[in-house]
C-alpha cells in the first residue's frame, strides 16, 4: 500500500475538552467478498482487479471527503490506514457528533458503488462483491498508538472492531459495533431515522469473553442492499435472511437495547467518556491554511498509435468528482516515490491492459484540472507514448456509459466542443506531437 501522508498527533493536539481521551476515532473497513474464487478462477488477472479495486475505493473516499467539506472552513478527512490482503481500512478523526452519521452515510454510499463496480467485472460474477464494517476506537499514546511511531493502533478496541468485521460483515452490509451504534443513536435520539437493523445476538470470541454480542447493521436503503444480491443469497446467509422480518431500529430504541448492554456488561464509565467527549464539541477543527495539504500529482497518457495517426482518449465517468462526462486522456495518481515514466506504464496497464509502451520523456506538459469543489483539482503531466503496433490492433474501443475509449486524431479532436473535453487538451497534446516531430493530423 503506498504511503499516504497523516496528520501528527504530537504536531496537531486536539482542543482540550472535559473529557480524558486524547482522540476518538472511526474505522472503516471494506472487505472483497469472494476473493479466493476470484484468485483461483483468474490466476493471471486477480491482481489488477483487486489493483483497479484499491484506486477505486480510495477515489470514492476523497470525493467522499470532499462533499463533506463543501460548506463551512471544518476539514473532515477520511485517510487509508492500511490495507490487509483483500482489506482496505480507513481510519479518521470524529471531530463531532454529527460527522458520526455523516461518515456512516457516506460509508454506505462508498459500499454500494464500489460492489457496483466489482460485481461489474465479467470474470467475476456472480461471486466477487464487497463488504463493511464500521467501529469507534478511543485513542491514547499510552496503550493505542505502537512504540514503534508506524502510526499502528493496538488495543481492545481495535480489535474488537476487527471481530465485528470477520463476523458479521456480509456482503452489500455494513456492520457497526456495539459503542458506534450506541454514540449514533444517543445524538440522534429524537431523529425521525431509522438507520439500524438489530439482528440479536450472536456469541463473538475474543471479545467480552466470549459471551453474545449484539448483531447491527447500518442502512439508509435497504432495498439497495437487498435488490443486488444473489438470488440464495437470503437462504445461504442466516443473518441476511432475518432481514426478511422487521428488524428495522430507530435510534431512540436503539438507544434503550443498548445502554441495558452497556450496564451489564460494566462499560458505563467507557460509553460517557466516548460521549462527554462529543458533547463538548467540536474537539478538532482544522483550519484549511494549517491543513498540511497532500499534494497528488497525476499522469495523462497520450497513448499514439503512430501508423495511424491516432491516440487513445477516454470519456471520464460519472462518478468522478473532476472532469466528469470530459473527453480526457487516460491515465492517474503518481505513487510516492514513482518516476514519472514508471507511473506511464503502470496506468498504461492498469487502465488500458497495455503493456507494450514507449513513453517519450524529453518533454512533458504540465497540466490542472479545476473543479467546483473547494480544494479540488488535478495536477499532472500529459506525457507522450508510443504504443506497439501489435497493442493498437488489439485495442478495441468501448462505447459503454462509464467506460467510453475511442481512437482520434488531431483532426477529430478539433473539432470536438471544448466544453466536452478537460481544459486545453487539443493545445497541450499538438505540443507534444510537433515537439517529438510525429506525424499527425
Amino acid at each position: 500500500m503506498s504511503k499516504h501522508p497523516t496528520l501528527d498527533l504530537q504536531q496537531y493536539p486536539p482542543t482540550a475538552g472535559p473529557s480524558a481521551l486524547d482522540r476518538l476515532k472511526l474505522f472503516l473497513s471494506f472487505d472483497i467478498v469472494g476473493s479466493t474464487e476470484h484468485k483461483q478462477k483468474n490466476p493471471e488477472s486477480w491482481q489488477s482487479d483487486f489493483n483497479s479495486f484499491y484506486v477505486e475505493i480510495e477515489n470514492r473516499i476523497r470525493l467522499l471527503n470532499s462533499r463533506i467539506n463543501r460548506h463551512g472552513r471544518e476539514i473532515y478527512n477520511i485517510r487509508p490506514w492500511k490495507r490487509l490482503g483483500d482489506e482496505v481500512i480507513f481510519e479518521t478523526d470524529i471531530i463531532s457528533s454529527k460527522y458520526l452519521l455523516k461518515a456512516l452515510d457516506g460509508a454506505f454510499e462508498v459500499l454500494h458503488t464500489t460492489a457496483q463496480f466489482l460485481e461489474n467485472n465479467e470474470r467475476a460474477k456472480p461471486y466477487l462483491s464487497l463488504k463493511a464494517a464500521a467501529w469507534v476506537c478511543p485513542v491514547d499514546h499510552k496503550s493505542n498508538i505502537s512504540p514503534e511511531g508506524t502510526q499502528d493502533f493496538i488495543g481492545k478496541h481495535i480489535d474488537e472492531g476487527f471481530r465485528v468485521a470477520g463476523n458479521f460483515a456480509k456482503r452489500r452490509q455494513l456492520a457497526v459495533s456495539c459503542e458506534l451504534a450506541y454514540l449514533v443513536a444517543s445524538f440522534n435520539e429524537h431523529s425521525p431515522l431509522e438507520p439500524f437493523y438489530f439482528l440479536g445476538y450472536r456469541p463473538l470470541k475474543g471479545v467480552w469473553q466470549g459471551s453474545y454480542y449484539p448483531v447491527i447493521w447500518f442502512s439508509n436503503n435497504l432495498e439497495q442492499s437487498l435488490t443486488h444480491l444473489p438470488f440464495d443469497q437470503q437462504e445461504k446467509c442466516e443473518l441476511t435472511k432475518l432481514l426478511g422480518e422487521d428488524r428495522k431500529m430507530s435510534c431512540r430504541v436503539m438507544k434503550s437495547t443498548l445502554e441495558r448492554v452497556i450496564r451489564e456488561k460494566q462499560l458505563d464509565s467507557h460509553a460517557a467518556s466516548m460521549v462527554d467527549y462529543l458533547q463538548a464539541e467540536p474537539q478538532i477543527i482544522y483550519k484549511r491554511e494549517d491543513f498540511p495539504v497532500k499534494v497528488e500529482v497525476h499522469n495523462a497518457i497520450i497513448c499514439y498509435d503512430e501508423a495511424n495517426q491516432k491516440f487513445l482518449l477516454h470519456k471520464r465517468p460519472s462518478h468522478r468528482g473532476v472532469g466528469a462526462h470530459k473527453w480526457a486522456a487516460p491515465g492517474g495518481q503518481i505513487n510516492i516515490n514513482e518516476s514519472l515514466e514508471a507511473s506511464c506504464r503502470r496506468k498504461a496497464y492498469e487502465e488500458l491492459n497495455i503493456s507494450d509502451i514507449t513513453p517519450k520523456m524529453d518533454v512533458v506538459v504540465p497540466y490542472f484540472i479545476p473543479s467546483n469543489e473547494i480544494g479540488v483539482g488535478i495536477n499532472g503531466f500529459r506525457v507522450l507514448c508510443l504504443i506497439s503496433p501489435a497493442e493498437c490492433k488489439r485495442f478495441v474501443e468501448k462505447d459503454d456509459p462509464d467506460e467510453k475509449f475511442k481512437w482520434f486524431s488531431l483532426k477529430d479532436l478539433s473539432t470536438v466542443n471544448k466544453e466536452e473535453t478537460v481544459p486545453n487538451l487539443y493545445e497541450e497534446i499538438l505540443t507534444l506531437l510537433q515537439h517529438f516531430n510525429v506525424s499527425s493530423q
